[in-house]
């Protein structure tokens, strides 16, 4: 990966536990396999967006110590919602669209799962189709 290490990571990967968290019907979004599906989705799109995505989660996790005097992947659950809602509802128009970009991201690391498939009741793509992008696939491996 090349986006999401060290505090990165742990920020998307929390901010992906509050958005789809795992429960008896399936895996949640906070996951290795997400976050590697998001950071190759990521460096497929313009040199601008991992350059704005990475600012963004700095961003988001250093905004944590006005809702818990610690960064947001330290805050207890309830903080982190409080936080995401708070950038949700923003006034300012940058701070929402990172926040709804990232939201969109998390939900297309975790549609893209093949073990998150059951859980939604989908059986997989046609077979007799190549899939678009044979990569991502391959991302789902164990780490390396």
């Amino acid at each position: 990966m090349r986006l999401f290490k060290g505090r990165r990571l742990k920020t998307f990967l929390a901010f992906a536990d509050r958005i789809l968290p795992a429960d008896d019907s399936g895996p949640g979004a906070a996951t290795i396999e997400t976050a590697r599906l998001v950071d190759h989705c990521i460096f497929q799109m313009s040199p601008e967006i991992p350059r704005l995505i990475r600012l963004f989660l700095v961003v988001f996790e250093v905004f944590g110590v006005f809702f818990g005097l610690r960064g947001f992947s330290k805050l207890s659950p309830a903080r982190q919602e409080r936080q995401m809602r708070w950038f949700e509802n923003n006034r300012i128009p940058r701070l929402r669209l990172g926040f709804f970009g990232l939201k969109t991201f998390v939900w297309y690391g975790y549609y893209n799962r093949t073990d998150a498939w059951a859980a939604i009741g989908y059986s997989g793509p046609r077979v007799d189709r190549e899939f678009p992008d044979s990569k991502m696939r391959e991302l789902e491996g164990p780490l390396p």
